[in-house]
């Protein structure tokens, strides 16, 4: 939207955060946030609102964009609306070890009680899945379906019970 067309190319499908109604005017924060969580990290633009508008106050974000461990992501808030956030969307995070599920669940998971089969809600209210690069693999395991049912954050040894 307000990228440098001559500088750095971006994908063509970016997913955009629009911090409206209780996360009104987080976007800030937001981006501070995932580019310590996520590695590496490369923030691009960032414009904000020169003075109040609407919901927003001056200073907050009109348009940034921030490269997360290789994806592109918009984040913006809102001038109108009351945009919320819920699990109708949600954003994959595939790992290779329990360690890396560890990590991202310490990190992102802010919501306890929306914590069920890998997916949490962070601090924003924006919903995660931190799922092992392996789980089509441990899915095949006898009693698979009915562990994961049971567990909040994934536990690849469990799988092997």
């Amino acid at each position: 939207m307000l990228t440098n067309p001559g500088g750095e190319q971006r994908p063509p499908v970016i997913p955009c955060l629009l911090f409206g109604g209780n996360q009104q005017n987080q976007a800030a924060s937001a981006l501070e946030y995932y580019g310590k969580v996520f590695s590496p990290s490369h923030a691009g633009g960032l414009y904000t609102y020169p003075e109040e508008n609407g919901s927003v106050t001056s200073g907050a974000v009109m348009f940034s964009d921030i490269e997360l461990a290789g994806n592109w992501f918009v984040l913006m808030d809102a001038a109108a609306g009351e945009a919320e956030f819920s699990e109708a969307v949600s954003y994959e995070i595939r790992v290779g070890t329990q360690d890396d599920i560890d990590y991202f669940w310490e990190r992102l998971s802010a919501v306890p009680e929306a914590a069920v089969c890998g997916w949490v809600k962070d601090q924003f209210n924006v919903s995660w899945q931190v799922v092992p690069d392996s789980i089509e693999d441990l899915m095949l395991s006898p009693g698979a379906w009915k562990k994961l049912q049971a567990m909040s954050k994934i536990v690849i040894a469990d799988f092997s019970d």
